[in-house]
């Protein structure tokens, strides 16, 4: 994913994969919060169409919807990116002990990401519409487990191909 065509390159995708994914779900939960507040100042004004009207709660209703399968898709995309990145690069397996260490940093980072994201959503303002968006709940509980997977088969991409 990086330019670079460095060895240990894999995991720092998967720190950029785990940043990426923090922030799209932490705006997708803000952005929840903030058109729920402005569809609420729509629907009350008299200066909007029915229709208007209409189309804003329309998007209101799917917004989290929407977003929770924006974070899937995305995570499954960069997943299949990495992946690909991982084959590409030349690796020697001596490296393969450094990414075993790194890829125990990236689980402390993020497992702090997952706590953090869990402790910005336990708030009483934001738990609803955290609620709304089960599949993104469910990849930030079992985030440890969902880089453990992505980080094992990153690895296996990195240093499992023959040298043809």
């Amino acid at each position: 994913m990086a330019s670079s065509n460095k060895r240990g390159q894999a995991v720092f995708d998967l720190i950029i994969v785990v940043i990426i994914l923090f922030v799209l779900a932490l705006a997708a939960v803000f952005g929840a919060y903030v058109y729920d507040e402005l569809n609420d100042e729509i629907q009350n004004d008299a200066d909007f169409s029915a229709q208007a009207k209409e189309s804003a709660q329309f998007v209101d209703t799917n917004y989290s919807n929407w977003f929770d399968n924006v974070i899937i898709t995305v995570l499954i995309f960069l997943w299949i990116l990495l992946l690909v990145t991982s084959f590409l690069i030349d690796a020697h397996p001596v490296f393969f002990i450094v990414t075993v260490l790194l890829l125990i940093v990236v689980f402390i980072a993020g497992m702090a990401m997952a706590n953090s994201y869990a402790e910005l959503t336990s708030d009483s303002e934001l738990s609803g519409f955290a609620a709304n968006m089960p599949k993104t709940a469910f990849v930030f509980d079992n985030l440890l487990i969902v880089l453990i997977i992505m980080g094992l088969t990153a690895s296996l991409s990195l240093y499992a191909k023959s040298n043809l």
